[in-house]
């Protein structure tokens, strides 16, 4: 498969927050990302992103089904309401891989569905679509 290379608006100084409660899928994660040259800014739950979204503004969340509080779909709708977050990018991401999880996904306002476990080349190849669809 060909090298990555981040697309605008996520170019090699974009920033990514991961929202996962599983630590090991976090360190994953922030190594594929930083492989591509892009930031990370990794949080257990959803609380936590919300705060991490005001300070860092990263310009694509990858949302883990189970980072609660928050479902993930109260989270896009949050996120949704704020206009200084319009661009930001919603991944969801989760195990549950079947039709009814991508529709409610798609249905708040997530903007892409990434089944885990994903290779980094999936991870790489989702935020390059989600970008070039911002674009």
């Amino acid at each position: 498969m060909a090298a990555f290379t981040p697309t605008a608006p996520l170019a090699r100084t974009a920033t990514v927050l991961v929202v996962d409660d599983n630590p090991a899928l976090r360190q994953a994660a922030g190594a594929m990302l930083a492989t591509a040259g892009l930031g990370c800014i990794a949080v257990a739950d959803s609380i936590s992103a919300l705060c991490a979204l005001v300070e860092h503004r990263p310009q694509a969340v990858l949302l883990d089904a189970d980072c609660g509080p928050l479902v993930p779909w109260q989270f896009a709708q949050l996120v949704q309401q704020q206009s200084e977050h319009a661009g930001t990018r919603l991944v969801y991401i989760s195990t549950r891989d079947d039709v009814i999880e991508r529709s409610r996904a798609m249905a708040a306002g997530i903007n892409c569905f990434l089944a885990k476990p994903f290779a980094a080349e999936e991870l790489l190849a989702t935020l390059a679509s989600v970008a070039d669809k911002a674009a």
